[in-house]
């Protein structure tokens, strides 16, 4: 749907400009317009719904103008290069057989953009119609920033196309986008790579750049939309030096898109192609400057009208301290620009030193080489798109934050790659074949490890988890508000929008307070029985809770509504005063002795009339995974019975449990491979690889139990072929067997509570008449 989007309104462009957009430059050419057009509508509430009817028009205009012929070999050879990009960008997710994104865990800022997409192309930037929820108190802090949203438009223009939920699209998002960065390198390479089939390998290694590779499977959608506009920043400018006045449309028009993607502190990139632009001898520089300046300022009206909030003293100092490194875990090195860093996380360095300097070497020659080479040429477009680079690292590097340098490193890397094996490529036509294929052949296999391991790597998020999540959002949707008390930034901020959802540990309006008093940090997730009940039962008609073997049944007020694999949904029925509420169980067991002093005064304040609930008691044992482990796993630490696999292995240990009946089996953390588990040989289940955040248990299967000891096998099988499968750190465990719990309430009379003292349940509530 975007190729289609992108032909049309590229298509219209040239029209426009009264020029010929290059066959390879047409879809990029058109992806910019795609951001602009829906900038412009979306920068007025009134005009936000009309952004996507708009492209679609504008598209279906431009395809009329579409010229009737045959496409060229050139055409075909960068479609190709295009559709390779789009598959090796998308790889960690085809390959997952999930319509899944890459970056879970690792990076949460997936989930913001994705409320952007909901939200904007509605309503625009205003907030007027939401309720208070964490969705809401996400757009207002970034709205107020000024943040930039043009990389985010088009997921939403073209998930809303194919009515699919902007989530399942947003790596064929980032893919597509990678796919035009290579499309546009293939028409850079032009004058400096003769060789069609050589300038397709250039262009294709070129946007395999392993920082941008890496920052796309974290999320980096601005990353690569900004790389692939700033590489056709440089291919349009000959619209504008050769021709009048109207063809400077095609470059002001990129110049907007780049702005509309990150701000107006994109201008720093811009100022060598302006200047390169407003200088280029022409008789008609005059009118071609005048022009592109006003074509540029009406384009970047919605950039324009947030750079007051963009420049702010609060977001400019952040942006600038030496101190704010977002996500990384130190600042990254200047050599991550030369595109070729063999680590699974381009946040460390790699393990092979001696290697990644061997290859960091050979990059450096070859852009030294490409360089050259262009210069030698008279390649303008190649040498500016150079310099842009250079300008825009030393600026955001002197000036900006680790984090922002990153970005800038991430948005160049591509470029001086692209002139590495332009180097390489052009020698490799002269007399010094031999060294050319080396060293090229060194180069591109570089590229390669360095992508494989970020492909083993990556941080996958569960697909069955957040579907179902979506389905819970269409289902209770304007039944809230609703609480999370796991930190789940998709569930809040993005699914469960239409329930006005909050998470404890995330940013929200209403307060979610612990019983002690503090507030959960981000992050963190707590049992229901930790929180201030009575000011939970006021504010939230729903609970959506993740399942887990220990956690507690929500107050009685609540009752279960719906019971899925991953989630429950609570839905408060009693709207009288918040009872008496007596927390019993502990971290790893839900179930806690009554203590009956405690219940006895709890009994008396209740007097005739009222009543003690509790909930029906369910047995559940965990059980520590613990040694002997296989080669290359360790203990998280003493007693924890958590342990930090390494490579594929198998563990036993042995559970007993109290009582006969049915028991589900959960395992805790995360498994970066196969997960089976078996019960005194029998199979149990298995599960695919999945990455969970701390506290949170998957379900594995349920089996018959009889009462006693019994053995529980846990295989984990890596699959070095599967995406994230790499020797990533992770926790595993503990194991635990639990029965289900039905949800259901039992009464006791007030008068007599001896009945209960030294019983073990969940929790003891005194119920006033």
């Amino acid at each position: 749907m975007l190729g289609v989007l992108c032909l049309g309104c590229g298509a219209l462009l040239a029209r426009a400009a009264a020029t010929t957009i290059r066959a390879p430059l047409m879809l990029p050419c058109g992806f910019a317009v795609v951001i602009v057009a829906s900038s412009l509508a979306t920068a007025h509430s009134a005009t936000a719904s009309f952004a996507s009817p708009l492209v679609v028009g504008l598209a279906v205009a431009g395809l009329c103008f579409l010229p009737r012929r045959r496409p060229g070999r050139d055409t075909c050879i960068s479609v190709a290069v295009g559709v390779t990009t789009f598959l090796l960008y998308g790889a960690p997710v085809l390959l997952s057989g999930d319509p899944t994104f890459a970056g879970y865990v690792k990076l949460d800022d997936t989930a913001t953009f994705l409320a952007f997409a909901d939200h904007v192309l509605d309503n625009g930037r205003d907030l007027s119609a939401l309720g208070p929820s964490s969705y809401e108190a996400t757009l207002a802090v970034y709205f107020a920033s000024g943040y930039p949203l043009g990389a985010i438009l088009p997921l939403g223009v073209g998930a809303r196309l194919v009515g699919t939920d902007p989530a399942w699209v947003w790596q064929p998002m980032i893919s597509f986008a990678a796919a035009l960065l290579a499309m546009t390198l293939y028409a850079l390479a032009t004058q400096l790579v003769p060789s069609r089939s050589l300038r397709a390998l250039v262009a294709l290694v070129g946007a395999e750049s392993a920082l941008l590779y890496g920052y796309a499977l974290w999320g980096g959608t601005k990353e690569v939309a900004a790389a692939t506009l700033l590489a056709l920043t440089a291919a349009t400018l000959t619209h504008a030096v050769r021709g009048g006045p109207r063809e400077v449309l095609v470059p002001a028009t990129v110049f907007a898109a780049f702005i509309g993607v990150l701000s107006v502190g994109g201008v720093a990139w811009l100022v060598v192609p302006g200047v390169a632009l407003l200088i280029a001898p022409g008789t008609r520089r005059l009118g071609r400057a005048v022009a592109f300046c006003g074509f540029t300022a009406v384009l970047t009206l919605p950039a324009l009208a947030e750079a007051g909030a963009f420049l702010s003293d609060d977001n400019v100092s952040t942006l600038r301290s030496t101190e704010e490194l977002g996500n990384l875990v130190r600042p990254l090195r200047l050599r991550q620009l030369l595109g070729v860093w063999p680590t699974g996380d381009f946040r460390i360095d790699p393990e092979h030193n001696g290697l990644t300097a061997g290859l960091v070497v050979v990059a450096f020659t070859g852009l030294a080489l490409g360089v050259a080479f262009a210069w030698r040429r008279r390649s303008w477009p190649v040498l500016i798109l150079a310099s842009t680079a250079a300008v825009g690292v030393t600026v955001f590097f002197v000036a900006g934050s680790p984090w922002l340098a990153g970005k800038a490193l991430a948005i160049a890397s591509p470029v001086a790659l692209f002139l590495a094996a332009c180097g390489y490529a052009t020698l490799l036509t002269g007399r010094r074949t031999r060294v050319a294929l080396v060293l090229g052949g060194l180069l591109v296999a570089g590229v390669v490890w360095s992508n494989v391991l970020a492909y083993q790597g990556v941080w996958l998020a569960p697909y069955d988890q957040l579907k179902e999540l979506e389905q819970i959002g269409n289902r209770f949707a304007g039944r809230g508000p609703a609480l999370m008390t796991e930190y789940q930034p998709y569930g809040v901020r993005h699914f469960l929008r239409r329930l006005d959802a909050e998470g404890a540990s995330d940013l929200r309006r209403r307060p979610v307070r612990l019983a002690r008093g503090a507030v959960l940090p981000k992050g963190e997730y707590a049992d229901l029985d930790e929180f201030d009940l009575s000011e939970l039962s006021t504010s939230y008609r729903l609970l959506v809770l993740r399942r887990s073997p220990v956690a507690s049944r929500p107050p009685a007020a609540y009752e279960l509504v719906l019971r899925g694999r991953w989630y429950d949904v609570w839905q408060r029925t009693d709207d009288a005063n918040p009872p008496l509420h007596l927390p019993l169980g502990g971290a790893l067991d839900r179930l806690g002795t009554v203590d009956c002093l405690a219940l006895e005064r709890a009994a008396a304040r209740v007097g005739s009339g009222g009543a003690l609930v509790t909930p029906t008691p369910t047995v559940g044992v965990v059980g520590g995974i613990d040694g002997p482990l296989p080669r290359g796993w360790a203990q998280a630490g003493a007693g924890s019975g958590i342990v930090l696999p390494s490579s594929s292995g198998k563990v036993s240990i042995s559970i007993s449990v109290p009582a006969e009946g049915v028991y589900g089996v959960w395992v805790g953390g995360s498994f970066r491979g196969r997960l089976s588990v078996s019960l005194d040989g029998r199979s149990v289940g298995s599960s695919s690889p999945h990455v969970d955040r701390a506290g949170m248990w998957a379900r594995v299967g349920d089996v018959p139990l009889a009462e006693g000891a019994h053995s529980v096998t846990v295989l984990l099988e890596r699959d070095l072929l599967h995406p994230g499968s790499s020797n990533g750190v992770f926790y595993l465990g503990p194991v635990a067997l639990a029965q289900e719990p039905d949800g259901a309430l039992q009464r006791h009379d007030p008068s007599s509570p001896q009945s209960l003292c030294g019983t073990r349940l969940d929790w003891v509530e005194a119920q006033l008449p």
